[in-house]
Protein backbone atom coordinates (compact mmCIF):
# COMPACT_ATOMS: atom_id res chain seq x y z
CA UNK A 1 0.00 0.00 0.00
CA UNK A 2 1.38 3.66 -1.30
CA UNK A 3 2.48 5.52 1.90
CA UNK A 4 0.46 8.73 1.03
CA UNK A 5 -3.13 6.51 0.77
CA UNK A 6 -4.81 5.97 3.99
CA UNK A 7 -6.31 2.41 4.39
CA UNK A 8 -10.31 4.18 3.65
CA UNK A 9 -9.12 5.26 0.38
CA UNK A 10 -7.41 1.88 -0.61
CA UNK A 11 -10.59 0.14 0.52
CA UNK A 12 -12.96 2.64 -1.81
CA UNK A 13 -10.35 1.76 -5.06
CA UNK A 14 -10.23 -2.14 -3.85
CA UNK A 15 -14.32 -1.56 -4.67
CA UNK A 16 -13.84 -0.60 -7.86
CA UNK A 17 -11.49 -3.27 -8.57
CA UNK A 18 -14.25 -5.50 -7.10
CA UNK A 19 -16.65 -4.01 -9.54
CA UNK A 20 -15.27 -4.43 -12.63
CA UNK A 21 -14.16 -8.07 -11.62
CA UNK A 22 -17.34 -8.88 -10.97
CA UNK A 23 -18.83 -7.48 -13.99
CA UNK A 24 -16.12 -9.26 -16.04
CA UNK A 25 -17.06 -12.50 -14.83
CA UNK A 26 -21.08 -11.88 -15.29
CA UNK A 27 -20.46 -10.67 -18.57
CA UNK A 28 -18.25 -13.86 -19.94
CA UNK A 29 -19.86 -16.26 -17.98
CA UNK A 30 -17.89 -17.60 -15.99
CA UNK A 31 -17.93 -19.95 -12.98
CA UNK A 32 -15.70 -18.37 -10.72
CA UNK A 33 -15.01 -16.38 -7.53
CA UNK A 34 -13.88 -12.44 -7.50
CA UNK A 35 -10.47 -13.09 -5.69
CA UNK A 36 -10.97 -9.39 -3.88
CA UNK A 37 -14.65 -10.91 -2.15
CA UNK A 38 -13.28 -10.95 1.09
CA UNK A 39 -10.05 -8.77 0.68
CA UNK A 40 -9.55 -6.39 3.78
CA UNK A 41 -7.08 -3.99 3.84
CA UNK A 42 -5.49 -3.22 7.13
CA UNK A 43 -6.38 -0.20 9.37
CA UNK A 44 -9.38 0.62 7.15
CA UNK A 45 -12.67 1.79 8.83
CA UNK A 46 -11.07 2.14 12.64
CA UNK A 47 -11.33 5.58 13.86
CA UNK A 48 -13.76 7.80 14.59
CA UNK A 49 -13.15 10.02 11.36
CA UNK A 50 -13.24 6.75 9.01
CA UNK A 51 -16.77 5.92 10.22
CA UNK A 52 -20.14 6.82 8.94
CA UNK A 53 -20.52 10.88 9.44
CA UNK A 54 -23.58 12.62 10.21
CA UNK A 55 -26.42 13.22 7.86
CA UNK A 56 -25.91 16.99 9.11
CA UNK A 57 -24.33 19.12 11.98
CA UNK A 58 -27.69 19.52 13.76
CA UNK A 59 -27.61 15.81 14.27
CA UNK A 60 -24.96 15.49 16.29
CA UNK A 61 -26.17 14.60 20.07
CA UNK A 62 -24.60 14.76 23.69
CA UNK A 63 -26.44 12.10 25.49
CA UNK A 64 -26.26 12.34 29.33
CA UNK A 65 -25.54 8.18 30.44
CA UNK A 66 -26.04 7.11 34.58
CA UNK A 67 -22.90 6.69 36.15
CA UNK A 68 -23.82 3.38 36.66
CA UNK A 69 -24.00 2.75 33.08
CA UNK A 70 -20.20 4.51 32.23
CA UNK A 71 -19.23 2.20 35.04
CA UNK A 72 -20.28 -1.12 33.15
CA UNK A 73 -18.96 0.00 30.23
CA UNK A 74 -15.21 1.39 31.68
CA UNK A 75 -14.39 -2.62 30.82
CA UNK A 76 -14.86 -2.06 27.50
CA UNK A 77 -12.99 1.04 26.92
CA UNK A 78 -9.50 -0.17 28.14
CA UNK A 79 -6.90 0.09 26.05
CA UNK A 80 -8.80 1.63 23.45
CA UNK A 81 -8.31 5.44 22.40
CA UNK A 82 -11.03 7.96 23.54
CA UNK A 83 -12.44 8.42 20.42
CA UNK A 84 -12.33 4.98 19.01
CA UNK A 85 -16.02 2.88 19.27
CA UNK A 86 -16.43 0.97 22.66
CA UNK A 87 -18.11 -1.78 20.08
CA UNK A 88 -16.32 -2.35 17.10
CA UNK A 89 -18.77 -3.95 15.52
CA UNK A 90 -21.25 -1.19 15.83
CA UNK A 91 -18.49 1.84 14.98
CA UNK A 92 -18.44 1.27 11.40
CA UNK A 93 -20.71 2.13 8.63
CA UNK A 94 -23.99 0.66 8.83
CA UNK A 95 -23.61 0.01 12.42
CA UNK A 96 -25.86 1.68 13.49
CA UNK A 97 -27.84 -0.74 11.43
CA UNK A 98 -26.64 -3.31 13.06
CA UNK A 99 -27.16 -2.27 16.20
CA UNK A 100 -30.60 -1.63 16.38
CA UNK A 101 -31.20 -4.81 15.05
CA UNK A 102 -29.44 -7.02 17.94
CA UNK A 103 -31.06 -4.40 20.20
CA UNK A 104 -34.53 -5.29 18.67
CA UNK A 105 -33.75 -8.49 18.67
CA UNK A 106 -32.92 -8.94 22.64
CA UNK A 107 -36.60 -6.64 22.87
CA UNK A 108 -38.72 -9.34 21.39
CA UNK A 109 -37.28 -11.96 23.26
CA UNK A 110 -39.25 -9.82 26.37
CA UNK A 111 -41.84 -7.62 24.05
CA UNK A 112 -43.74 -10.08 22.08
CA UNK A 113 -46.60 -6.50 20.66
CA UNK A 114 -45.29 -6.40 17.03
CA UNK A 115 -46.61 -2.38 17.46
CA UNK A 116 -43.33 -1.76 20.04
CA UNK A 117 -40.12 -0.98 18.64
CA UNK A 118 -37.20 0.53 19.64
CA UNK A 119 -38.64 4.24 18.79
CA UNK A 120 -41.21 3.17 21.12
CA UNK A 121 -38.69 3.83 23.66
CA UNK A 122 -38.17 7.63 23.04
CA UNK A 123 -42.15 7.81 23.46
CA UNK A 124 -41.90 6.33 26.66
CA UNK A 125 -38.91 8.52 27.97
CA UNK A 126 -41.27 11.16 26.38
CA UNK A 127 -43.79 10.41 29.08
CA UNK A 128 -41.84 9.61 31.79
CA UNK A 129 -39.71 13.34 31.26
CA UNK A 130 -43.13 14.55 31.10
CA UNK A 131 -44.93 13.17 34.20
CA UNK A 132 -41.64 14.46 36.11
CA UNK A 133 -42.28 18.29 35.03
CA UNK A 134 -39.58 17.92 33.02
CA UNK A 135 -39.15 21.70 31.08
CA UNK A 136 -40.14 21.44 27.11
CA UNK A 137 -37.11 22.73 26.04
CA UNK A 138 -34.92 20.36 28.06
CA UNK A 139 -37.23 17.30 26.93
CA UNK A 140 -36.37 18.10 23.32
CA UNK A 141 -32.86 17.94 23.84
CA UNK A 142 -32.76 14.61 25.63
CA UNK A 143 -34.62 13.06 22.68
CA UNK A 144 -33.04 15.14 20.06
CA UNK A 145 -35.61 16.85 18.33
CA UNK A 146 -34.84 19.79 16.52
CA UNK A 147 -35.89 23.27 17.96
CA UNK A 148 -36.38 25.75 14.94
CA UNK A 149 -36.66 28.70 17.41
CA UNK A 150 -33.44 31.15 16.17
CA UNK A 151 -33.52 31.71 20.09
CA UNK A 152 -32.65 28.12 20.87
CA UNK A 153 -29.73 27.82 18.45
CA UNK A 154 -27.72 30.70 20.66
CA UNK A 155 -25.25 29.23 23.47
CA UNK A 156 -23.86 26.38 23.69
CA UNK A 157 -27.25 24.54 25.52
CA UNK A 158 -27.60 23.11 28.46
CA UNK A 159 -25.08 21.12 30.76
CA UNK A 160 -24.74 17.73 30.31
CA UNK A 161 -25.34 17.48 34.23
CA UNK A 162 -28.28 19.57 34.08
CA UNK A 163 -29.78 16.87 31.01
CA UNK A 164 -28.47 14.25 33.56
CA UNK A 165 -30.31 15.50 36.70
CA UNK A 166 -33.65 14.96 34.43
CA UNK A 167 -33.16 11.94 33.59
CA UNK A 168 -32.28 10.48 36.40
CA UNK A 169 -35.29 12.03 37.88
CA UNK A 170 -37.26 10.36 35.10
CA UNK A 171 -36.11 6.82 35.93
CA UNK A 172 -36.64 7.14 39.23
CA UNK A 173 -39.60 8.38 39.38
CA UNK A 174 -41.32 6.16 36.83
CA UNK A 175 -39.32 3.05 38.87
CA UNK A 176 -36.70 2.80 36.62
Amino acid sequence: MLKRACPNSVTRYVNVIRAVVNHTIDERGLSVSNPFHKLQIKGAGNTAGDRLGLKTVSSERRLPISDRLVEALQEHRENKLDEAPIFDRYGRGKGNTAASATMMKRFRKVISDPKKALHSLRHRKKDDLRNTSCPEEISKVILGHSNKEVAARYGAGFKIDVLRDWMDKSNLENGL
